[in-house]
């Protein structure tokens, strides 16, 4: 060998391992430990002849003592473990931090030159970003001693090259917090980087879009100055051939675009907008502006351009032929259903459902974002399946407008355990549910889209039910087929007392709950009917939700004062006569929550009016007893609260319950963990030993709720509060009924009890 020394010899048999692309690969030891993967497609050790692998390492196959094989390792010239140890270590993709430096475009003496100032091989982002602002090495030393030190993403280096050019001296007296404060008006950020009568100084300003570095503000045609923190106003007037611009995440209060006429996209999330001036000249498609109040942006007229924005109730723009808004992705609800009229004039069963799914995919395509969706309407079409396919059909339960039966459906295969032969057996029919809509010969083009909206958010796992598709029985009921869930719904699986109802398993559940309708809320959807009866279990950890927007009969034409679901689950807001939102399905997941950890019913024995007015004013479950950590239960209190806007949302409650089984799993030391470990032996023995608790009358599947009836009857208390504090209510709303779960005391009493107020 040639310009090389020796690093490591190393004595292997032929055991290679594989990795997920079925690829052999030696892990090698080198310098220090430091370690380097070695991939390798040949099989006989022998043909390592020579192996070199990406001109820094070479491998040489040799005999030792008793004929063993050698693996000799060289290092060739260009190795820079001379100027530090770590640029031997990997770090992405079996990529070495030296390859990665070299990538970038830099060679051994700069390298050298940042190593011998401080700086680490892995700090490589921060070289990058000092280099964009012309530092040298040693500047950037200096700066990085007043608590400079820009990462990947971070604008340390902007706001020191901003310093630097107002003549600003590295030095521990410079006030960076007020100075912070001036760099970051938005209108200084934008005259700094952008000048009037120069070009722009930013070199690697966003990933999303082409480099401006060097363009005149009117030769930029997008711009993206998203998590910067800007405060202030912005005018963009200059910026006269804009087509696209993203300020998200920062704190403006004011934004100007009339001028920039050409704009087809806008994104100002995460803002404090209080004034947006749009420009007038049609061409806008989209605009997004997520939690900014909407009562405080002054918006005079919005453009009936738009296609596609998060303002209520306009989110997805304005239909191009009625110039009335959308009612979802690309479809006006009003001109759809007269087209769909038209079309489906004697048409039933396969022929209706196959009209449907080709009304679905009628939308044009101008973005890839619309390419995503119309490949995501594809695979979401209602797939009709043949009556005839099904056998050994039979009767499990009937819902509020449905029946309920387990078939086996021919035309699939699937694989079963058999727990006496300990294996897989193949079988040639799969086990499906076949929910059978009452009276539903004539069903609406609602609620077909409401089965669609189960295949658009079926993931193929454990958080939403698979559904397989549609179908028609003799009776011309249509028919939804479903995965079967084993465990059935999450009542059931709580009554069942063969299984361990552990605190961890509980959580566990919510994670996949959660999940589930996280995934739901990602494609603008609510539930409208989240129970318990509606979180199916496949095992004693996995949950699915199922019946998403099912709660109604399929012919159902809405009346403005009716709604549907199991009272005790509905958000207070709803039973009033509001829509539902996401926020409502929040609600519902905390009651469901406690339901699960409670092992019991929301509610004791209260007549739905009597229940619906308490709701309204308040009442929730009692769960300050329940044997559970401090921070399930205020989590839980926040679900439920009054307010919609005080909740979570599905998002965050998919991260909160989350972090909590990882700190359990990984036993980390925090606040959580801690409250976990002194309430789990208590609450595992107690659930182990406690029967589900649900009172005779318990409604427990949909039906009609009047919410004219519950409004009427909470102004008639209002006024007779007014009229005499003192004065009895008839209903006897503020009776106590609670339910209670027994302190470790009361050992001769270990199940949790249901209170009922006494009747007059």
């Amino acid at each position: 060998m040639v310009n090389t020394r020796i690093i490591q010899s190393i004595v292997f048999n032929k055991k290679f391992k594989r990795d997920k692309n079925n690829q052999q690969y030696l892990i090698l030891e080198l310098e220090n430990r430091k370690t380097i993967l070695v991939f390798a497609n040949w099989i006989d050790v022998d043909q390592w002849s020579d192996l070199q692998v990406d001109k820094t390492y070479q491998f040489t196959v040799k005999k030792g003592k008793n004929n063993s094989n050698v693996l000799m390792a060289y290092a060739s010239e260009n190795c820079w473990t001379a100027l530090h140890p770590g640029f031997i270590k990997l770090f992405l993709r079996g990529q070495t931090y030296q390859q990665l430096w070299e990538k970038t475009g830099l060679s051994y003496q700069e390298a050298k030159e940042w190593i011998a100032v401080g700086f680490k091989p892995r700090d490589l982002n921060e070289v990058c970003r000092w280099k964009e602002y012309y530092f040298t090495p040693q500047e950037a030393r200096v700066w990085r001693k007043i608590s400079l030190r820009p990462f990947l993403g971070d604008s340390d280096t902007e706001f020191a090259a901003y310093l630097r050019d107002k003549d600003y001296q590295p030095n521990k007296n410079l006030d960076l917090k007020q100075l912070r404060e001036e760099f970051y008006i938005a209108q200084n950020y934008l005259d700094y980087f952008y000048p009037q009568d120069g070009v722009c100084k930013l070199k690697n300003e966003s990933w999303s879009i082409d480099n401006n570095f060097g363009k005149q503000r009117k030769e930029i045609t997008e711009l993206d100055i998203r998590w910067r923190n800007l405060t202030g106003n912005l005018d963009l007037s200059d910026f006269v051939n804009l087509r696209k611009f993203n300020c998200s995440s920062n704190k403006l209060t004011g934004l100007d675009l009339t001028n920039c006429v050409w704009l087809k996209e806008i994104d100002c999330r995460d803002s404090q907008l209080a004034n947006l001036s749009l420009p007038a000249s049609g061409r806008l498609k989209k605009l997004y502006i997520g939690n900014v109040n909407f009562s405080k942006i002054n918006l005079d007229k919005l453009p009936r351009s738009l296609e596609g924005t998060d303002l209520e109730p306009i989110k997805y723009g304005f239909c191009k032929k009625c110039q009335q808004p959308n009612t979802n992705k690309g479809r006006c609800h009003s001109c759809f259903e007269k087209e769909w009229q038209v079309n489906i004039k004697n048409l039933v069963g396969q022929e209706l459902v196959e009209k449907f799914n080709q009304q679905q995919k009628k939308q044009e395509i101008n973005t890839l974002e619309d390419l995503i969706y119309s490949e995501q309407l594809e695979e979401s079409e209602l797939k009709w399946i043949p009556y005839e396919q099904f056998t050994n059909i039979e009767y499990l339960a009937e819902g509020g407008f449905s029946k309920v039966y387990k078939a086996r459906w021919q035309s699939k295969r699937s694989e079963k355990w058999n727990s006496e032969k300990k294996n897989y057996e193949e079988l040639n029919y799969i086990e499906v549910v076949l929910k059978s809509l009452t009276s539903s010969q004539n069903i609406t083009l609602e609620f077909l889209r409401e089965i669609f909206n189960i295949k658009l958010v079926d993931d193929g796992g454990n958080n939403v039910v698979k559904c397989h598709g549609i179908s028609q029985d003799e009776n011309k009921n249509y028919i939804i087929v479903m995965k079967y869930m084993y465990q059935g719904n999450l009542r059931q699986y709580l009554t069942n007392k063969t299984n361990k109802f552990s605190l961890f398993n509980k959580l566990w559940k919510l994670t996949n709950i959660t999940s589930g309708l996280d995934i739901i809320h990602q494609q603008n959807l609510i539930h409208q009917d989240f129970h318990s009866g509606n979180v199916l279990n496949s095992n004693n950890l996995n949950s699915s939700i199922a019946d998403l927007g099912l709660s109604k009969p399929a012919n159902f034409q809405p009346e403005k004062s009716q709604i549907f679901g199991v009272l005790p689950y509905i958000a207070p807001e709803v039973l009033q006569g509001k829509p539902y939102t996401q926020a409502s399905d929040i609600y519902s997941f905390g009651i469901v929550a406690y339901e699960l950890l409670a092992q019991a019913y929301p509610y004791p024995e209260l007549g739905d009016v009597d229940l619906a007015l308490k709701v309204c004013q308040g009442y929730r479950p009692e769960i300050d007893k329940l044997l559970i950590p401090r921070a399930c239960k205020d989590f839980i209190r926040r679900c439920w609260d009054n307010d919609p806007k005080k909740r979570p949302n599905a998002r965050e409650l998919k991260q909160v319950v989350s972090s909590w089984c990882n700190e359990i799993y990984e036993g980390e030391n925090t606040s959580f963990y801690q409250q976990y470990k002194e309430t789990k032996k208590q609450y595992n023995q107690w659930s182990q030993n406690t029967p589900y608790q649900i009172h005779p009358q318990a409604v427990t599947t949909s039906k009609v709720i009047d919410t004219k009836e519950i409004t009427e009857q909470l102004q008639k208390l209002k006024i007779s509060e007014l009229d005499s504090a003192s004065k009895d209510i008839e209903l006897h709303l503020f009776d106590s009924n609670v339910l209670t779960i027994p302190d470790e005391q009361q050992k001769t009493s270990p199940q949790p009890q249901i209170q009922i107020p006494p009747k007059n």
